[in-house]
């Protein structure tokens, strides 16, 4: 289970660290793998907030204690022709999709690979180079650990924690020449940690936590990280109601707790039961800065295919310069199963991400969000199919193609040769044991300016 956000570069700080320390002191005095591993449910009601890929992990039953984990060793290797960094330089004005803030960096990751220097136009930068290092390239080993503690404190509340370290072999020697990589001896972080209280049809979770509003969540979603704040469930009869509040920084009176600035998060959600259908409305009235935006979605089955959708208009923040201003803009995305049995499925997902669509928090490609794939200013289609070869192995395929609503918008912002139009994905996974499994896969990304593929393997083991 992919856990996104978990190989961050961030500092540890000694709060973080000593959070490490009794946590695997708690692992180390308590861990007693008995009866069958169990799901901590992620909110307290589905047609709410949500919380994809989070706050779910195998645990093992140990009365009011739970504790448990997850290890994995990912092997990646490159080949092709990613974009690298262009020769020379410029003064002029880039940027990335998804970017618009006056103080955005110039130069940013590309999702295709590589670097893309500030002032280069998207004709420019499109040439690919062909990095210097390739002809001796190597596979990348990643390492991850996650461990996670839930605690029962009374017949309706718990507190949950999850510590997370990300890193990757052989940047911690000397002889190294990576630069801002993690190493695997990193400290054990704090990704989850909240408490959460549920009486009858009311549930309060407050702390790290990770949410989504609607199957979608075009318009308030954190696939990379959590937020700090609260989310409040209410339910009455059909009819679901949601609050979401985070602080997403703090201007502190120095030498102070006094806070005297700051910038926060307020997203709202009613959603309504009608049989086999779930119905919502989703409001941020206030994001980065004065973000807003607004939705509708629905999701339910069709002859047991699941059907799903979310139309969207969101407004960046003034502060966003010119160029990536464009008012109230729409964005879709509509997904569905043509085919689904027990052995097999086959999903069709389309969509269209307007130019200028660009919420902060959000399942876009464009702010981290990888099972959608779509970004900002494209439209597309994504096509998935999964199919069980036997009871322990699995295959998964899935193809993308997307295109630029407005190309010279693209190229102007020097995203044209960084996004990948065309990909194809490609992995088995084998299953060793209930709590261990094997998994071998191959991704291709191509544009019309450049391509290159991924091999990966990997292993993970759940305890």
């Amino acid at each position: 289970m992919r856990q996104p956000g978990i190989t961050r570069g961030i500092r540890a700080t000694d709060g973080n660290r000593t959070a490490g320390i009794i946590m695997a002191a708690l692992v180390f005095a308590l861990w007693s793998p008995a009866g069958a591993p169990r799901a901590r449910a992620s909110g307290a009601y589905s047609a709410g907030v949500h919380a994809p890929g989070h706050g779910a992990p195998v645990l093992a039953e140990a009365g009011p204690i739970q504790i448990g984990g997850e290890f994995s060793l990912k092997l990646d290797y490159y080949t092709g022709y990613p974009p690298g960094a262009i020769q020379g330089s410029s003064d002029g004005e880039g940027s990335s999709a998804g970017e618009g803030r006056q103080d955005a960096p110039g130069k940013q990751d590309s999702p295709m690979g590589g670097d893309s220097p500030e002032g280069q136009s998207g004709l420019q930068a499109a040439q690919p180079v062909r990095p210097p290092i390739q002809e001796s390239w190597r596979p990348g080993i990643q390492q991850d650990l996650r461990l996670y503690i839930a605690v029962e404190t009374s017949a309706r509340s718990d507190v949950y924690v999850s510590l997370s370290s990300g890193g990757v072999w052989g940047v911690q020697f000397p002889s190294d020449g990576s630069y801002g990589m993690n190493p695997t001896f990193g400290p054990l972080l704090i990704d989850e940690a909240n408490f959460r209280y549920v009486l009858h049809d009311f549930a309060v979770t407050a702390g790290r936590l990770y949410a989504q509003m609607g199957p979608i969540g075009l318009i308030c979603s954190s696939p990379l990280s959590p937020f700090e704040g609260a989310l409040v469930d209410v339910r009455t009869g059909n009819v679901e109601i949601s609050a979401l509040y985070s602080r997403l920084s703090s201007q502190y009176k120095p030498y102070t707790y006094m806070v005297v600035g700051g910038d926060e998060l307020l997203a709202l959600r009613l959603a309504a039961r009608a049989g086999q259908w779930i119905l919502g409305y989703n409001y941020l009235y206030t994001g980065l800065v004065d973000e807003r935006a607004q939705s509708i979605d629905f999701q339910g089955t069709v002859s047991g295919r699941e059907i799903k959708g979310e139309l969207a208009f969101a407004r960046p923040p003034t502060t966003f310069a010119p160029e990536f201003n464009h008012g109230w803009v729409p964005g879709w995305v509509f997904s569905s199963d043509i085919i689904r049995s027990n052995t097999r499925r086959l999903t069709v997902t389309i969509g269209s991400l307007a130019k200028g669509f660009t919420p902060t928090y959000s399942s876009s490609a464009s702010a981290g969000g990888e099972e959608l794939g779509f970004y900002e200013n494209t439209r597309g289609i994504r096509v998935s199919y999964t199919r069980n070869l036997s009871p322990t192995t699995v295959l998964k395929v899935s193809a993308t193609g997307l295109a630029f609503n407005d190309p010279r918008d693209a190229m102007d912002k020097g995203v044209y040769e960084r996004i990948p139009t065309r990909r194809l994905d490609f992995d088995v996974i084998h299953s060793l044991s209930s709590s261990s499994q094997i998994s071998l896969g191959y991704s291709s990304f191509h544009n019309d300016r450049a391509g290159y593929g991924r091999l990966r393997a990997s292993y993970s083991v759940s305890f």
